[in-house]
């Protein structure tokens, strides 16, 4: 990795975080400084933080219908393995990944334990386009309320609400569009479906 590139990933991180700690806030990773990106068949912003995160210490699982020859090249990039959902540190659902696995994937992955909370999965889920007012999210980060609307399976929320119902244990979510954004629903964030009580 050249010295740019380790900027770059320096920078997506700190894009990162900044986004988690600002719950349903849409964060731009800069288009500028893309042009280290390895195409893995993704949106560039899901490119950039599988980049940026994944290396040979961590594991991940890839739901798309390409998923074979994408994880090939993640794995030969990054030196992640791609391993079974209920493994992985990293659960990653491409805009073209089935549903069906995507709610096994939820169901099976890890939340972590009460000794080791950090021990769950984070999901990158690409979602078309972020916009506002479809999901009110409370909870720390946000000063009384956000809101966000993300273009994912209504049985998302139900299975995500599931798996982090015995806090520290959970799992937390990023979400990236095509067009190079980020945000993100750590696990201490609640969500509530406009006009679904």
């Amino acid at each position: 990795m050249t010295l740019e590139q380790v900027h770059f990933t320096q920078h997506v991180y700190r894009k990162l975080l900044d986004s988690m700690s600002r719950p349903g806030d849409i964060t731009t990773l800069t288009d500028g400084e893309n042009r280290f990106i390895q195409s893995f068949n993704c949106y560039l912003s899901t490119s950039s933080l599988l980049l940026t995160l994944l290396d040979q210490d961590v594991t991940y699982h890839l739901i798309s219908e390409d998923s074979i020859n994408i994880s090939t090249k993640i794995t030969a990039y990054t030196l992640a393995n791609h391993v079974p959902a209920k493994e992985a540190d990293f659960i990653i659902v491409l805009a073209n990944g089935d549903q069906a696995k995507m709610e096994h994937a939820l169901k099976k992955c890890k939340v972590g334990t009460l000794r080791d909370p950090h021990l769950s999965a984070t999901w990158i889920f690409e979602a078309d386009r972020f916009s506002r007012d479809e999901l009110t999210l409370s909870g720390p980060g946000i000063k009384t309320e956000a809101t966000i609307q993300l273009q994912v399976p209504n049985i998302f929320w139900d299975l995500r609400e599931e798996r982090n119902k015995e806090f520290p244990l959970g799992i937390d979510c990023v979400f990236t569009n095509n067009r190079n954004e980020i945000t993100c629903i750590p696990r201490t964030t609640m969500v509530e479906r406009v006009g679904i009580k």
